[in-house]
């Protein structure tokens, strides 16, 4: 038999691709899933309103206190009537999955010019956005969530969805709606 050396640069290409392949499982397959699909449906049956207890302590008082929140989760309309879910039983995913976006992310950032000003150019934006029962993302509705950065980095951050290919649509009751989604780029 004989022994032939793969090329160090194809190995590592090879891997890359196996672990990409292998470590994405889609949503339907993971774990969580079955956790997230029972979420869904008692919020549905629920009217959509989640409910959380906060409890707060005050050391100086020693009194504990018990705090009721409820979240809405219900689907609501934008102005053309179309009608978009906050959690559906099955969410909006980028195509290849949370690897494949990060990865996409990374390469289709633009990074501002450093501004001497600024106290900070690492760190990352939370965005929020729409994508359509068709996939394509809404791109009149994406919205800075969070941020530790300046208004030039949240700008760019939110050209992107515009450029980005088309996602599997959100499912419920077996059918495609629209949904939000949410990403994350690091600066």
């Amino acid at each position: 038999m004989k022994n032939t050396m793969v090329p160090a640069p194809l190995r590592a290409m090879v891997l890359l691709c196996l672990m990409a392949a292998f470590s994405t499982p889609s949503p339907a397959q993971t774990p969580d899933f079955d956790a997230h699909l029972r979420r869904v449906q008692a919020l549905e049956r629920n009217n959509w309103i989640e409910t959380d207890t906060v409890i707060t302590f005050d050391p100086e008082t020693m009194q504990e206190s018990m705090q009721l929140i409820s979240n809405n989760q219900a689907p609501f309309q934008l102005e053309n009537g179309q009608t978009v879910y906050r959690l559906a039983e099955q969410m909006p995913e980028f195509p290849g999955g949370k690897a494949a976006l990060d990865y996409w992310i990374a390469g289709n950032k633009k990074t501002p010019a450093p501004d001497p000003t600024e106290q900070r150019s690492q760190g990352n934006v939370r965005l929020r956005f729409i994508v359509n029962a068709d996939g394509t993302i809404n791109t009149d509705r994406v919205e800075v969530v969070s941020s530790t950065l300046s208004e030039r980095y949240q700008k760019a951050a939110s050209a992107l969805p515009a450029l980005m290919p088309r996602w599997t649509p959100a499912r419920h009751k077996g059918r495609a709606v629209a949904c939000l989604a949410a990403m994350e780029v690091l600066f």
